[in-house]
C-alpha cells in the first residue's frame, strides 16, 4: 500500500490512523506535497494520499472534518503553561513562521485568511522547509506559527500550543485514492473512518496548552 502524506499529516495524524488498515497490509509511506501526490497518482505510483484540500465527496476523494488551528510558540520562561485558547491578535507583532504556498496552497490560504480576519499583523515572516524544521525553530524562539490540531501531538518542553478562537480558524483535511483500485478504496475508507473518530481533544492539564 503506497501512501503519500503532507508533512503535517505524516507527523501528526497518520500514525494514529495506520492501524485501521487491513491486517497484513505493508504500508510504504512517503512525505509528499499536494503537487507531488498529484504526480504520484498520475504516474500510478500512489494508492492513497492524505492532503489538505477541499472538495465534495466523489469517487477517489473523501473530505474529512475540518481541523482547528493552533498557535505554536516557545514556552515562556516564567510560566509552565499558556492559556488553552486565545485570539490570534494576542500574538500580533511576533516573528511569524510559515511554509511556502506551493507546498500546500489550500492550507496556506486558510492560514492567511485567518490572519487577515483577525486583524493581526506580523511584520517579519520567515519560511520553513518542513514541520521538523518549523517545530525546532519555534522551540528555539525564532518565531511563532500556526499548526493544525493533529500536529499538537508533537510535544517538547520548550513548545506550547494555544487554540485560536477566531471564527473560521480551521484547515481542511482529505483523503485521495486511486479510484480504479478496490484495495486502495477500502484502505481510504478505513483511514477516513478512523480519522473522523480520532479528533484531538487536549486536556486542560495537557502540557501542550
Amino acid at each position: 500500500m503506497r501512501i503519500g502524506a503532507a508533512a503535517s499529516i505524516l507527523m501528526g495524524l497518520l500514525p494514529e490512523l495506520i492501524d485501521a488498515l487491513e491486517p497484513g497490509t505493508s504500508p510504504v509511506i512517503r512525505q509528499a506535497s499536494e503537487a507531488e501526490q498529484a504526480r504520484g497518482f498520475a504516474d500510478g505510483q500512489l494508492d492513497v494520499g492524505l492532503q489538505r484540500t477541499r472538495g465534495e465527496r466523489r469517487e477517489g476523494f473523501i473530505p474529512l472534518p475540518l481541523e482547528p488551528l493552533y498557535v505554536a510558540r516557545r514556552a515562556s520562561g516564567g510560566s509552565a503553561k499558556a492559556p488553552e485558547s486565545m485570539p490570534l491578535a494576542h500574538f500580533a507583532g511576533s516573528r511569524f513562521l510559515i511554509f511556502r504556498r506551493e507546498v500546500a496552497p489550500v492550507a496556506y490560504d486558510a492560514i492567511i485568511s485567518v490572519i487577515r480576519r483577525s486583524g493581526a499583523r506580523f511584520p517579519i515572516v520567515h519560511y520553513y522547509t518542513d514541520e521538523g524544521d518549523f517545530l525546532g525553530k519555534v522551540a528555539c524562539g525564532e518565531g511563532i506559527g500556526i499548526v493544525p490540531e493533529s500536529l499538537t501531538r508533537i510535544t517538547a518542553a520548550a513548545l506550547r500550543y494555544a487554540r485560536i478562537v477566531d471564527p473560521g480558524a480551521t484547515t481542511p483535511l482529505s483523503i485521495r485514492y486511486a479510484p480504479d483500485s478496490a484495495v486502495a478504496r477500502s484502505a481510504a475508507l478505513a483511514l477516513a473512518e478512523r480519522a473522523a473518530a480520532q479528533r484531538v481533544r487536549p486536556r486542560r492539564d495537557d502540557p501542550r496548552c
